[in-house]
């Protein structure tokens, strides 16, 4: 498995043997099997590497940019990985009393899909500028209610979303 995610798979290009174990010691990996032949791999969950590699991203401006949403309380976003064309991810956070977040499940078009390090990287931000994100959001609420000629220009950046993992296949 190692083999093909470091030498065939665009996404895991180069990555060491170390950081693949781990990735997987930490989750529920499930193989695909064909015959005898194992054809692919699932990873539920996440890792500690995969939440680096995020804040990684986050910290070197792959984040191209959030926005907020709330009932759920959710972050979207778009981030540069190794395609040409940017990522879109969504990720739903759940809080505690104290604020502190307690679960985030995100959604991603990169081939990973689902809590990948572009979903972290998008969350890491938008946590980071939550202040900012509320205050605009508070904002366009505000336009959109006090003036109805003025939603056009109070429209949220983001269509709305449809759940990522559900549409199937990676982005081409």
């Amino acid at each position: 498995m190692h083999r093909w995610l470091s030498g065939e798979s665009y996404w895991a290009a180069g990555r060491t043997r170390d950081v693949v174990d781990r990735s997987f010691a930490a989750s529920l990996g499930v193989g695909v099997y064909d015959g005898g032949t194992q054809v692919g791999v699932a990873r539920v969950v996440t890792d500690r590497a995969t939440f680096g590699r995020g804040l990684e991203y986050a910290d070197t401006g792959a984040v191209i940019d959030v926005g907020l949403r709330e009932a759920p309380l959710r972050l979207l976003g778009r981030v540069q990985g190794s395609q040409r064309n940017p990522y879109i991810c969504t990720a739903v956070i759940t809080q505690g009393e104290s604020g502190t977040v307690t679960s985030l499940r995100g959604a991603c078009t990169c081939p990973v899909m689902i809590n990948c390090k572009h979903v972290f990287a998008m969350a890491i931000v938008g946590l980071r500028q939550m202040p900012e994100l509320r205050t605009a959001l508070d904002r366009d609420r505000a336009i959109t209610a006090g003036n109805t000629s003025a939603a056009g220009d109070a429209l949220p950046m983001f269509p709305p979303i449809v759940p990522l993992f559900l549409m199937g296949g990676a982005p081409t």
